[in-house]
Formats: C-alpha cells, sequence, structure tokens
C-alpha cells in the first residue's frame, strides 16, 4: 500500500511538474553595479535560440528600487540576429514604469520593484545567437535605483 501511495505521489508531482514548463528560449538579466546604471555602460545579451520559432514574444524585465526617481525608462535596444544581415538595428523605447497616480507598476516587496515590459510580440526568430544591446538614453548619466536590466523570450 505505501509503494502505491509513493508511485501516485510521485506521478502527481511529475504531472505538476510537467505542467509547469514554459516555452522560454531565454530568461536572463544582468545587475547593475552599485543600482546605478551609467549611460556608457551598455546592458550586453546573447540569446541563444536552438531552432527556428514561428513567433515569440520578448519583453524587457526590470528590478528597480523604490528610488528611482522617474515615471518611465527611455532606452535604446540595438538587435544583431544570427546572420548579422537581417537585423542590425536600433529601437528606441519609452516605457512606463509609474501609473497615472505615481504607484510604480509590476511587483513589488518592500521598496524593490519588477517589471515585466512587452517589446515586441508574435516575431519570428532564427537559429542561432541574437545579440541584444541596451543603453539607458535619461536625462542623467548616472540613472540610480535601476538594480537589473534583463529579458525574456518566448515561443507562442
Amino acid at each position: 500500500m505505501v509503494k502505491k501511495c509513493l508511485l501516485y505521489n510521485l506521478f502527481v508531482f511529475a504531472l505538476i511538474l510537467n505542467a509547469c514548463t514554459t516555452n522560454q528560449i531565454y530568461n536572463h538579466h544582468i545587475n547593475i553595479p552599485n543600482y546605478i546604471w551609467n549611460r556608457d555602460h551598455k546592458v550586453q545579451l546573447k540569446v541563444a535560440v536552438p531552432e527556428q520559432v514561428s513567433q515569440a514574444n520578448v519583453s524587457l524585465t526590470l528590478r528597480y528600487a523604490y528610488q528611482y526617481q522617474h515615471p518611465n525608462l527611455k532606452f535604446e535596444m540595438l538587435i544583431k540576429s544570427p546572420d548579422e544581415e537581417s537585423i542590425a538595428v536600433a529601437n528606441i523605447h519609452n516605457v512606463s514604469i509609474t501609473n497615472e497616480e505615481g504607484k510604480p507598476l509590476g511587483s513589488g516587496l518592500g521598496d524593490i520593484w519588477d517589471i515585466t515590459i512587452p517589446l515586441h510580440t508574435a516575431i519570428p526568430l532564427s537559429k542561432g545567437t541574437y545579440e541584444y544591446e541596451l543603453l539607458h538614453l535619461m536625462r542623467p548619466q548616472m540613472l540610480s535605483g535601476v538594480m537589473a536590466v534583463g529579458l525574456i523570450v518566448e515561443k507562442i
């Protein structure tokens, strides 16, 4: 009886574990030294895509401290495709990180907040390594309160 119960529990655990799998291709962030993002510091991320993907979403992840004094984040993102020909573009994004009342968007605990911001939806990706470079374009050279910047890439 104990063996049957143990096997049943293992089976249920395996089902739950399988149900929790995602279609994430990439989920990584870079910690910002001393929580001060210098405009000269480019955040560089290399996204390895193991197989061709017909549709994928790309999102920015941002962890920031409550001392971040801006309602938005303006940044430039340079994308280089695996063949370095099809995509080598610089996109400028200006994303809100607070609502109209000035309350932080995303989820927070204490004075630390995490937000995921969709950047590209339903885009095709070729097999290979994509290179992303992110550079903030905010007015202060030294942007304080930014703890980490990253990307999530997931198949649709």
